[in-house]
């Protein structure tokens, strides 16, 4: 193992674009830069990324390498980020997608047909149109708010907890 000398920003950026919990840099870098090959260890014992990618189901494992391609990297907000995922997840379930209206705060709509239906739960909600969709999503929330709601859309979805938590957390 080497090591190399990195920019407090460089730094920075590296932890925020980790996906789970003790991802180590290398993993980290590897996944921006797009370079497949490795392994990662599960108590202790290295398992290749290949074997992790095929244990997971077709609609997990495709969303898992959308987040990690470094196309997903250049959106710079939590709001591009969540916007592009959404748009991603209506492409790989458009007969499903419309679930995501019935996914609600108790005072806020997070989805809607329209941007007026948001506006009239809450003025202030910055609706976005889901891109390539007829679908509005509110976008005036912080980052953890988008991932919580990302996590109830992906279950919606018929996400596993682990795989829609490791989507998730790249909403930052």
């Amino acid at each position: 193992m080497r090591s190399i000398d990195i920019d407090e920003d460089v730094y920075e950026h590296l932890r925020t674009s980790s996906l789970e919990i003790g991802e180590s840099a290398s993993s980290i870098v590897r996944r921006l830069l797009g370079l497949s090959s490795g392994s990662r260890r599960v108590g202790g014992a290295p398992v290749p990324i290949d074997v992790i990618a095929a244990s997971r189901a077709p609609h997990e494992r495709s969303l898992l390498e959308f987040v990690a391609e470094a196309a997903f990297g250049k959106h710079s907000t939590a709001k591009d980020k969540y916007l592009v995922i959404l748009a991603q997840l209506s492409l790989q379930h458009a007969d499903s997608f419309h679930c995501v209206l019935e996914i609600a705060g108790r005072k806020r709509l997070y989805f809607a047909r329209t941007d007026a239906e948001i506006l009239r739960k809450h003025d202030r909600a910055a609706p976005r149109m889901i891109p390539g969709t007829k679908f509005w999503a509110m976008t005036n929330s912080s980052s953890t708010q988008k991932r919580d709601t990302l996590r109830r859309v992906l279950a919606a979805l018929g996400y596993g907890e682990g795989p829609a938590r490791q989507i998730a957390q790249a909403v930052r």
